[in-house]
């Protein structure tokens, strides 16, 4: 089976400055860089196995913006990298990027040039308590087989709606789903059964990142010591300690690993996969 990861985008290292502000001072002086390591499993979501591991390194480079209409406010400079390893030997997948983080007050930020209300609310325990997922997540990308007429059930959005533009969907709620959504058949068995076992992967995986998310949210606010999780208050967890730091690049890694396995898995649908019929018996 052919598996997929996605970059980090650890977003989470700006709400330090939220809950435990940052020393401002200090910063000006000179520059300063954290490093976090973490990880959590991969997951074949079709028999329930562990596949592998994705390790996360987030390094934050602290510092204050030179020059423009911004100058003097803090800025974070985030690379963030992920090595998927598989335990099937299958070639280790390896992705880098960087964003740029600018600290306006203690109630807005710019986030690659995107306003963000560092206040609002984005889950409680409760929101959080959902039962296991197989087959993919129903309301992002999912699969089912059908055993009598032998097609495999096919959908998904084109994407996860923006971080921070459209619709706080940093956990992979239900009505994140943005774009086109697209439902196809085919044969379980027959000749696309390749390109079938390609979207199935992409489905694992966004489920692995939403079980991902479930799981580390309660420990996050278990670590905070809250019930209601902010977008501040989450960034906030990089300046708490290991384990909430831990908790909160995982959150982070999750989400994005899942928006861009919809977004792989609505493309293999729309360009790989030939509709084959009615999933009504024959």
């Amino acid at each position: 089976m052919r598996k997929y990861i996605s970059t980090l985008i650890c977003f989470t290292l700006l709400f330090a400055f939220v809950i435990y502000p940052f020393n401002t001072a200090e910063a000006s002086k000179k520059e300063s860089e954290n490093v976090i390591n973490s990880e959590y499993p991969v997951f074949d979501f079709e028999n329930g196995d562990e596949i592998g591991i994705t390790y996360i390194t987030l390094k934050v480079k602290t510092d204050k913006v030179k020059k423009g209409e911004h100058k003097g406010k803090t800025i974070f400079t985030i690379t963030n990298e992920t090595i998927t390893t598989y335990f099937d030997g299958t070639e280790s997948v390896i992705r880098e990027t960087v964003d740029e983080i600018i600290q306006l007050n203690n109630d807005e930020a710019l986030v690659n040039d995107e306003l963000v209300d560092l206040n609002a609310p984005i889950a409680t325990i409760e929101q959080m308590n959902m039962p296991s997922i197989m087959g993919g997540v129903s309301y992002l990308t999912s699969y089912s087989d059908n055993s009598v007429n032998k097609l495999t059930t096919m959908t998904s959005y084109e994407r996860v709606k923006s971080f921070w533009s459209e619709e706080i969907c940093i956990f992979l709620d239900p009505g994140c789903g943005g774009g086109s959504k697209l439902s196809k058949n085919a044969y379980t068995s027959g000749w696309q059964s390749n390109n079938i076992k390609w979207f199935k992967s992409y489905a694992d995986q966004v489920a692995s990142a939403r079980s991902t998310i479930n799981y580390n949210v309660p420990l996050l606010m278990a670590a905070l010591g809250l019930t209601v999780l902010t977008l501040g208050s989450v960034l906030g967890a990089l300046g708490s300690g290991i384990a909430a730091a831990s908790f909160a690049a995982n959150i982070y890694g999750a989400y994005q690993d899942g928006s861009s396995a919809v977004s792989n898995a609505y493309t293999t649908l729309k360009d790989d996969i030939v509709n084959e019929g009615s999933t009504s018996p024959r």
